[in-house]
């Protein structure tokens, strides 16, 4: 009787690992900052217009790429 529990114990360790993983899978968004002609930094959801000079960040909040 000592395993009649193990189906149960590994169907919680993979429903656990599965909810664990699922942050993992959800895409990235892009976040722009954004240096306006008066040198203010915003930070946007969208791409700015040709005039600014932005950067775009990456998930951790480092730049990945010049815009």
């Amino acid at each position: 009787m000592k395993n009649a529990h193990r189906p149960h114990r590994t169907a919680l360790l993979a429903a656990a690992v599965a909810l664990a993983l699922l942050p993992a899978l959800a895409p990235a968004q892009a976040i722009y900052r954004i240096v306006g002609p008066d040198g203010r930094a915003t930070f946007s959801d969208k791409p700015p217009a040709t005039s600014e000079k932005a950067t775009a960040l990456s998930p951790s909040g480092r730049s990945a790429q010049a815009a």
